[in-house]
């Protein structure tokens, strides 16, 4: 029934009622008006009228019914190749809204068909990666969300806990400490109604006195590590100037964002102000956009000419002076708030003065709100328009080749473990704009590699040997052969050495990372792992008490066979997973509010050496197999099992072992085969192998790391190089670069940001 109400049914059946009714038409002609014309031609020609009618069923009657049911049969068949052609693009929106309902959203339709529904499926798809895009801020909410909530949360039950329990004495300072914790989860509050009103278009903001230039500092630090991203350093201000921190917008010219620590520079303008009656020394609000002295008289000449009155405030509240300052002579932007002007609209008409080329720097002093005639700026929360403000006047302002960069992706970059056991080593590369890599220097771990025993291409066999810490600006890459970790600071396509800690026992192979929590994976011996935090500063924390073993019998350094593949957290950072070779089994723990993980892991039995994982955009855990060169996926379960959700897929290949994710689509590096297999996760969770050699001639091809969702790098573990990979349309993969590795004969462990 479901199918004769189709829309494909419809359109056969108005096809072929037309088809009839011409038919119909025709029918009429011939046996009617046809017929009695012939009829009569032929009784004036002597023929009897009933000869006359035999001879016309005989030749026309009979040859047009066969040419009716000929063209009754055509029509019905291209009306059901028409119906399903039109439809078919249809019917595959209507699954792919169907799979993106069930929470797939990474469901695409092709583009095929007539030009309308060419238009339809490309609206769809960007409907689906809108979607996309929308489930994966409100995840990234939620977590950040509950974490702002756990951590004052955590620290009210310890201090309430330990008054308790009579482990601390109930003196005022416990008291201040616990009511600054208070007062933290009463702002989180706060800031999250603003942040709901602030969605609210119509709903007036509060207006409440606030210091402008802190607010200035508080948004330029919420940008910082896009600005770090961008390679976008500070340095300082001019000699014998207030302290200041400063952040060029134009590499190799004078001037920048001045944050000043201390006074406002007062120039003439500034005493030009105070003359009038506003105050610029102290808590003034000063802005200043800094020109070279050349294009001083130029631009006074102008605004005396075109702008009659031109000291006076303009329309945006925006006042210009000339002036001199840490630069030397400039000409000089002075903002101070005027009636009616919100924080917001103050802000960017400050910015939109410095984002022209001439302007070359501004400094921010402080607001003083309390002055007489002042304005006060609305809700905190709206604020961070500011930081968006600040945040898009230094990307602009920035040149295509800032921080050196070769087309403008500069921060951009990959890093390579070396695993030298004469001395570990991070191979730096910097990350063109077209995904190549450019080589820039070789850092010293400051420990050794190793190799584990009978290993071949694959020297530490795991997955995660060298983590991005991308909150703290942090690289952390393992030390096999000196049972260390090291520990670096991040500066785009830099790196600095800063600690280099014991990693808790034999043979570190792998690095999980969750939030603030470093775990460190040992396969020597009894398999341990131990734990870590970041502390201010980035510097590792060992954490007390969070080593735990895994009950292996391993050698130091371990068969690699016999070694564990990888370790990492759940997406929610509750579980932490290690896989184990030789046991086949899927060891998870719990972790606890304190970051120390159960006493014991669960042994999940999962089958021939579960080796690496990643997690899809429903939270399964995609595991490879390398004993049967095959992907699956399972769920993680509160009490630390975790349970099949597909059949294993194989990729034809062989020792399918590492995997990443990237673009909507997994791919696995198969060391035996020296190739890449490409999948993608259907909706209910099954791996759909959709190439099996979708990149080849990649010898010992083992980990791999993906970078913005559009390159792919695979490092190839027998012939010293990383091949680089250009991800298309379907996730197809083109080569673009074979990049050298210094050094790279036991390279293992990749990392790209």
């Amino acid at each position: 029934m479901r199918r004769l109400r189709s829309l494909a049914m419809g359109f056969t059946v108005v096809s072929i009622l037309v088809s009839v009714i011409a038919i119909a038409v025709i029918a009429v002609g011939v046996l009617v008006v046809a017929q009695s014309t012939f009829n009569q031609l032929m009784i004036q020609a002597g023929t009897p009228a009933s000869e006359a009618q035999a001879m016309f069923d005989h030749g026309i009657t009979t040859i047009f019914l066969i040419a009716v049911v000929i063209a009754i049969t055509v029509s019905v068949g291209l009306a059901a190749f028409l119906a399903r052609r039109l439809t078919a693009p249809l019917r595959q929106m209507a699954r792919a809204a169907e799979r993106i309902a069930g929470g797939d959203y990474e469901a695409r339709v092709s583009g095929g068909g007539p030009e309308e529904l060419a238009s339809l499926a490309e609206s769809f798809n960007q409907m689906a990666r809108s979607l996309a895009e929308q489930e994966r801020e409100r995840n990234d909410f939620i977590v950040n969300a509950a974490h702002e909530l756990r951590t004052p949360l955590t620290n009210l039950q310890g201090y309430l806990e330990a008054l308790r329990d009579g482990v601390i004495a109930p003196t005022p300072e416990q008291f201040g400490s616990l009511h600054e914790e208070a007062q933290r989860l009463v702002r989180l509050s706060r800031s999250l109604d603003a942040l709901v009103e602030n969605r609210q278009r119509d709903a007036p903001g509060a207006c409440e006195a606030m210091d402008l230039g802190q607010a200035v500092r508080s948004a330029l630090e919420v940008a910082r590590p896009a600005f770090d991203a961008k390679a976008i350093k500070r340095c300082g201000s001019g000699a014998g100037q207030p302290s200041a921190e400063r952040i060029p917008l134009y590499p190799g010219r004078r001037g920048g964002i001045d944050l000043d620590r201390g006074a406002p520079h007062a120039g003439r303008g500034c005493h030009r102000q105070q003359r009038r009656g506003h105050s610029c020394g102290g808590p003034a609000a000063c802005f200043r956009a800094l020109l070279p002295r050349r294009e001083v008289k130029g631009r006074r000449a102008r605004r005396r000419r075109h702008r009659p009155g031109h000291r006076q405030a303009d329309r945006r509240g925006v006042r210009r002076q000339g002036g001199r300052g840490v630069d030397g002579p400039h000409n000089a932007l002075l903002v101070q708030p005027a009636r009616g002007i919100s924080a917001r609209r103050f802000v960017s008409a400050a910015l939109s003065r410095v984002t022209s080329p001439q302007y070359v720097s501004f400094s921010v002093a402080s607001v003083n709100p309390s002055r007489e005639g002042g304005e006060c700026v609305k809700n905190p929360i709206r604020l961070f328009g500011v930081a968006a403000a600040m945040a898009a006047t230094a990307f602009a302002a920035v040149p295509a080749q800032a921080a050196e960069g070769d087309d403008g992706s500069a921060g951009h970059a990959v890093f390579v473990q070396n695993n030298s056991t004469d001395g570990n080593g991070i191979a730096a590369y910097r990350r063109n704009g077209d995904g190549t890599l450019r080589y820039l220097t070789t850092y010293a771990t400051g420990g050794l590699g190793g190799r584990e025993t009978g290993a071949g291409s694959d020297p530490l066999a795991s997955q995660g040997s060298l983590r991005l810490v991308p909150d703290a600006h942090l690289l952390i890459g393992v030390n096999a052969g000196s049972n260390t970790v090291s520990a670096f600071r991040v500066e785009g396509d830099r790196l600095h050495l800063t600690q280099v800690l014991s990693s808790g026992g034999p043979f570190p192979s792998g690095i999980a990372v969750h939030g603030d929590l470093v775990y460190v994976l040992d396969a020597g011996g009894a398999g341990f792992v131990s734990g870590y935090r970041v502390e201010g500063g980035g510097r590792l924390e060992p954490i007390a008490g969070s080593t735990r073993t895994l009950g292996l019998a391993n050698a130091t350094p371990p068969f690699f066979l016999s070694s564990p593949a990888q370790i990492g957290f759940t997406p929610d950072g509750e579980h932490l997973i290690v896989t184990t070779k030789t046991n086949g089994t899927v060891d998870v723990f719990s972790i606890g509010d304190d970051g120390r993980p159960s006493a014991v892991p669960v042994a999940n039995p999962a089958g021939p050496v579960p080796f690496a994982w990643v997690f899809d955009h429903a939270g399964r855990m995609v595991l490879s197999f390398a004993g049967s060169s095959s992907l699956e996926t399972f769920t993680v379960n509160p009490d630390n099992t975790i349970t099949p959700v597909s059949a294993p897929v194989s990729d034809t290949q062989a020792a399918l072992c590492w995997v990443t994710s990237a673009a909507g689509y997994e791919y696995t590096s198969n060391t035996g085969s020296g190739d890449v297999s490409e999948y993608r996760i259907a909706g209910n969770g099954t791996p759909v192998l959709v190439n099996p050699i979708a990149a080849d001639n990649i010898p010992g091809a083992t980990d791999s790391a993906a970078s913005g969702g559009a390159f792919l790098y695979v490092q190839s573990g027998t012939s010293s190089t990383v091949h680089v990979f250009a991800i298309g349309p379907g996730g197809s993969l083109t080569r673009i670069q074979v990049a050298s590795v210094p050094d790279g004969d036991d390279q293992e462990g990749i990392a790209a940001s």
